[in-house]
């Protein structure tokens, strides 16, 4: 399987090797989450929490993997 980098590199070859850069072209925001029902809240929170404890850092390597020009 192709990964994202790799089939980029095929297209625009060196430039795919470039760190990507990150344009702010809009102010930050203070949105936050709002909850209308506590149990949908405390749900939310738990989700979270679960997430934080492994899920997230697993999901992150798989994207880190699919955007490796080394890898398999």
């Amino acid at each position: 399987m192709l990964t994202y980098r790799k089939e980029a590199h095929k297209v625009i070859g060196k430039r795919a090797e470039l760190p990507v850069k990150f344009h702010y072209i809009f102010p930050p925001t203070e949105y936050r989450f709002a909850f209308h029902n506590k149990r949908i809240r405390d749900d939310f929170n738990s989700g979270l929490q679960t997430i934080r404890d492994g899920l997230y850092s697993k999901i992150m390597k798989k994207y880190e993997k699919l955007m490796d020009l080394n890898s398999e």
